[in-house]
């Protein structure tokens, strides 16, 4: 049966009006399981188990993991979460020692004051590793 741009506009409009899908009915990846897990997971290794014990609970309850794959899955939470804990890194401009002088800092140095020479750009390309010792070879 062919459609016509009316039927399309009918599925956009429905497919825009549906409802998020609930919760449970959401099927998640075992990391997934395991990130959402962690704090209570960190909370079960305070009172004694071992991560081969929690894994092999966790398998009684359909969340089938090794434990090398639970210890995997638990430091990627971790990084995670202290990636976003951590402030943002600043650029290469604000970060200390490296601002410009401002414009009234280099009018109050004094006239013919030599300036420190500054470093050569960093070479690119077929040049970058070529030491360069003479003239011409």
């Amino acid at each position: 049966m062919p459609l016509t741009r009316a039927d399309i506009e009918k599925c956009r409009e429905m497919l825009r009006s549906m409802p998020p899908a609930p919760a449970t009915a959401v099927n998640v990846t075992k990391q997934e399981a395991v990130k959402e897990l962690a704090s209570d997971i960190a909370s079960v290794q305070r009172r004694g188990y071992t991560l081969e014990q929690i894994a092999d609970s966790l398998k009684g309850v359909g969340l089938d993991l090794t434990t090398p794959t639970l210890k995997n899955y638990l430091g990627r939470a971790k990084a995670r979460k202290l990636r976003r804990e951590q402030p943002r890194k600043q650029s290469a401009s604000a970060r200390p020692g490296r601002t410009a002088p401002s414009k009234e800092a280099a009018s109050a140095a004094p006239q013919g004051t030599p300036t420190a020479p500054r470093d050569p750009p960093a070479k690119s390309g077929k040049d970058a590793f070529l030491v360069k010792d003479k003239e011409s070879y």
